[in-house]
């Protein structure tokens, strides 16, 4: 019992740290912004992602698919292949000790990246 609550008290924290890291910036960035984090996904421009992500300070689980399908740049980085960004996303959430909410993030349709 002690490791299923260890678990569940794990998940808990880590899922409000991807909640912080998905509000930080509010979830409130354009469309335009949320363009620039989609095509730098599908594209595989990994500076460009690292730059809006670290630098710009964009929401890292952004919905970057159409309204409510609730597909992030790791959904879409998985999608298309792309490992550089991959690699970065998940190295990123790694860090911040939330890797496991991050990968069993589903989208609309029940996806996980």
């Amino acid at each position: 019992m002690e490791i299923l609550n260890e678990e569940k008290k794990n998940s808990k924290n880590n899922r409000i740290l991807l909640d912080d890291i998905t509000t930080k910036v509010g979830s409130s960035i354009s469309s335009t912004q949320k363009m620039e984090l989609y095509n730098a996904t599908i594209d595989g421009e990994l500076d460009q992602f690292k730059s809006l992500i670290l630098e710009k300070k964009y929401p890292i689980f952004e919905e970057v698919s159409a309204a409510n399908f609730k597909w992030t740049s790791l959904h879409y980085a998985m999608h298309y292949g792309q490992e550089s960004v991959i690699f970065f996303i998940l190295d990123y959430l790694n860090k911040k000790n939330c890797l496991d909410s991050g990968i069993s993030s589903k989208s609309s349709d029940g996806r996980c990246p």
